[in-house]
């Protein structure tokens, strides 16, 4: 069962790290295209 909660772990990170990559390309392409210019650089 070990395993299977490891398995269960990396695929929940997984699907976070693409949900936030997701998420930070859409609201970028909402500041574009609301602004007109580049969203701000982060720190």
């Amino acid at each position: 069962m070990l395993i299977g909660k490891l398995l269960w772990s990396a695929i929940l990170a997984g699907f976070a790290a693409a949900a936030a990559f997701a998420a930070r390309q859409l609201s970028s392409t909402f500041w574009r295209l609301a602004t007109k210019e580049e969203p701000p650089a982060r720190r």
